[in-house]
């Protein structure tokens, strides 16, 4: 019994002597390194003498300072000399939000508390105290500085990299109430930095500010995985001094590998200056150039009575969108002169450096009368963005001779043809009739026979009226057949589109209530949002992108003036009320006209046909 007991306290002073960690916890935290380049990454590891840990840090004192880009925990028990080492270790990756001297706080772990942990943070793109210069990072530049409202700005994104980097990402910059697109591919040259090779991926966007006054641009940020060169051995006691068998270990090869870098550059404020006074009232077009040109079909045109021919007007700029092109003016009806305009187009490119919007509009041209006519000449005024003045782009006026006959004494072939039967038909009867004598004499038997009888000359008068008549009936058949097979195919398009017309009609309704809501709030930018959402509802194949793209898609004179006011007040001087309950008494009725259109299912044009019956 006595050696029994002997033997228990034995094996006991051995178990407290061979697991030390198990007799009271300890928790240490580092980081992988204490100097970083704004933007970069860096590692902090927790570590707890404990495994299978009940309690995670808490790692929302980070906040402030840091952003956590990901956590990832493990467990490892080892034995040296006899003695075993039980750890838990959460490896959490960060992202310093600013430069200068930051502090990562104490971190709670159960009843545990690390030691806080200084750390410095270097400007993206300068050099540490030694020289050295970052792996990655960002710089931005933006051109014009001071640029009007609704001008292109151009900002040009370059990223440095002295790693080659995997899996890259970059978003894309951002901008309050402002407009942003791409510009043209992206380049990739090589440059020289103090003592490093650089290559660089340089893309640049198109900004349009949509109001006056400061606007900031919040820089990309690019992320990839670069291959890590600190060594994280000589500060992490957990794998040893470098000499163990650790130093090839799975975790310290990941954290060798790669590592998550990420990087933006600073955010840049520019201050945007509003419509000056001496730009007129028309249409606010600020541009770097801007054309208008013209052209025939057929080339050179040949004015003919009754033969259309078509004028196409195309209006280019540099600098902007094709939604920002305004519509064309038409010339006014002339009375020896019908014009039918086609549907405009417009279209947006790019290239390297600046955005090409332009707008096309067709019109056909068909005379109806000869004579010497005169087509004066279109003006677009637009802002000059190089200069800061106004210019005009012209169309010049252009005289035009029509031949041919009228149209009121053309005459169809058929009526030609009835017209000239009667004098077909006198002319032989005045030839064969015979001379008086003769006429005294009575007639021979074989003289009768061969000679015509009397009511020829009134059978060839009728039969083309009659076959006229036959041409007639022939076409309303087939005018009556076509309109048949027509409303069979529309009644059939009509019941399968039911469904979709029904939702169509119903998300306008809400649309409108909202506008509606907007104005009697008399807010501005909720108003502007309602019209644009419900213009896209109306025509989603070409949906408006302003408020003048809505007055072009509007037939009607009071609400398109309305709309054009409201823009205009939208980009004024500060001072200037609005009354939104007015406005939208202005605007309210050709909302009701568009919205029984859709209802009843109705695609009807707004312009004339070209050979209207």
């Amino acid at each position: 019994m006595k050696n029994w007991l002997s033997i228990l306290l034995l094996s006991l002073a051995q178990i407290l002597w061979v697991y030390p960690a198990l007799a009271a916890q300890e928790i240490n935290a580092f980081v992988d390194q204490n100097t970083v380049v704004e933007g970069e990454t860096l590692r902090l590891i927790i570590e707890v003498s404990e495994r299978n840990s009940s309690s995670d840090p808490d790692l929302s004192p980070l906040s402030k300072d840091f952003q956590v880009l990901g956590t990832v925990s493990n467990n490892q028990v080892s034995i040296v000399n006899g003695a075993v080492n039980a750890k838990t270790r959460w490896v959490v990756t960060l992202a310093p939000q600013r430069s200068g001297t930051l502090t990562i706080p104490a971190i709670t772990v159960g009843q545990q508390q690390t030691l806080p942990i200084t750390l410095q943070v270097a400007k993206a793109g300068a050099t540490s105290a030694d020289g050295a210069t970052p792996d990655l990072f960002i710089e931005t530049e933006v051109k014009p500085d001071a640029p009007y409202v609704q001008q292109q700005v151009t900002y040009v994104v370059r990223i440095y990299y002295a790693v080659n980097p995997r899996e890259p990402q970059l978003t894309d910059p951002k901008a309050a109430d402002a407009l942003i697109e791409r510009l043209g591919d992206d380049r990739q040259y090589q440059t020289q930095r103090g003592n490093r090779r650089y290559g660089v991926l340089e893309r640049r966007y198109a900004i349009f500010p949509q109001t006056s006054g400061a606007l900031t641009i919040e820089s990309p940020v690019f992320a990839a995985q670069v291959p890590d060169n600190r060594s994280s051995a000589s500060h992490d006691p957990f794998f040893g001094a470098g000499n163990g068998f650790f130093d090839s270990g799975p975790f310290n090869s990941l954290f060798q590998t790669t590592r998550l870098a990420q990087v933006h550059g600073q955010p840049i404020e520019i201050n945007i200056k509003a419509r000056p006074p001496q730009s007129g009232v028309g249409p606010w077009l600020p541009a770097a150039n801007l054309t208008l040109n013209e052209t025939w079909s057929p080339d050179p045109p040949k004015f003919q009575v009754g033969e259309p021919v078509t004028r196409t007007l195309t209006l280019q700029a540099r600098g902007l969108t094709g939604a920002q092109l305004p519509e064309l003016p038409l010339p006014a009806a002339q009375n020896p002169l019908k014009f039918y305009p086609d549907q405009p187009a417009t279209e947006t490119q790019s290239d390297a450096t600046a955005i090409l919007g332009k707008r096309e509009q067709k019109i056909a041209l068909v005379p109806t009368n000869p004579g010497n006519f005169l087509l004066p000449e279109i003006r677009i005024p637009w802002w000059d963005t190089q200069t800061h003045q106004m210019r005009e782009a012209v169309a010049p006026a252009r005289k035009i001779t029509v031949s041919g006959a009228p149209a009121s004494a053309q005459q169809t072939p058929a009526q030609a043809t009835l017209a000239q039967a009667p004098l077909a038909n006198s002319k032989p009867q005045t030839q064969e009739s015979p001379p008086p004598a003769v006429q005294k004499t009575p007639p021979q038997p074989a003289a009768i026979s061969s000679i015509p009888p009397v009511a020829a000359p009134v059978t060839a008068t009728y039969w083309p009226w009659i076959a006229l008549a036959f041409l007639l009936a022939w076409i309303a058949t087939l005018i009556l057949w076509w309109k048949t097979r027509r409303e069979a195919a529309r009644a059939v398009s009509l019941s399968g589109d039911a469904q979709e017309r029904s939702a169509l009609a119903l998300s306008q309704q809400q649309a409108l209530r909202a506008l509606k809501q907007a104005c009697q709030a008399n807010d501005a930018a909720r108003i502007k949002s309602a019209l644009l959402h419900w213009a896209r509802l109306r025509w989603p194949e070409n949906p408006p992108r302003s408020l003048l793209n809505v007055a072009e898609h509007i037939n009607h004179d009071e609400a398109r003036q309305a709309l054009q006011q409201f823009d205009r007040w939208l980009y004024r001087e500060t001072g200037e009320t609005w009354d939104g309950n007015a406005f939208y008494r202005q605007i309210s009725a050709i909302f009701d006209m568009r919205t029984d259109r859709i209802k009843s299912g109705l695609k009807g044009s707004v312009l004339p046909e070209l050979y209207p019956a």
